[in-house]
Order: structure tokens, then C-alpha cells, then sequence
């Protein structure tokens, strides 16, 4: 069980920032170019396919390519906690990040 693939390679949004959270406060306790490496992938990941250039908003899931699961910028359990969460950590620990 332990050493099979993941059946599941969805990017829910919270997974995301919460990702994102913990290599942030990853970075922010020690260097670590492998931990730089996957925040900044995640980070391309995420202006690329999750996060909505015209409102900043988090879609709730893609597929593992990027590819829209659901489009819903809110619901029942989508609140701005998780995501706003990791932009504050990020924005603490490494400054604004750039606009594109």
C-alpha cells in the first residue's frame, strides 16, 4: 500500500496552499535548495493553472496537467483561509512577489 502511486494526482487548492505554507515556513527556518526548487515550481504551477490572473482567486481543483476540475471560486467549504494563509506566510517570509 505504501509503495504504490498515487491513485489520486488532483491539485485541490488547499492542498496547494497549504504546500505552500509549510515550504515557506520551511525556507524561512533554514536554506534548503531542494525545498526553493518546489516552492518555486509550485508557485509557477499555481499562476499558470490555479490562481485566476483577473482576481487573484484559487480555483478549487485541477487535474495533475493543469487542466480545470472545477472552476468554483467558492462554496460551502472553499472559504479564504488556506489560500490567503500562504500568501501572508509567503509575503512575510520572502516580500511581494513580483506581478507578471
Amino acid at each position: 500500500m505504501g509503495d504504490e502511486p498515487a491513485s489520486d494526482t488532483d491539485k485541490i487548492w488547499w492542498v496547494q496552499s497549504e504546500w505552500m505554507a509549510a515550504l515557506t515556513e520551511g525556507l524561512k527556518r533554514k536554506e534548503n535548495p531542494a525545498y526553493r526548487t518546489a516552492l518555486a515550481r509550485l508557485l509557477g504551477f499555481l499562476r499558470t493553472h490555479m490562481i485566476l490572473e483577473a482576481d487573484g482567486i484559487w480555483l478549487e481543483s485541477v487535474t495533475a496537467d493543469g487542466q480545470p476540475k472545477s472552476t468554483a471560486k467558492a462554496h460551502q467549504w472553499k472559504a479564504n483561509y488556506h489560500d490567503v494563509r500562504a500568501v501572508v506566510k509567503f509575503i512575510e517570509t520572502f516580500g511581494q512577489p513580483a506581478s507578471r
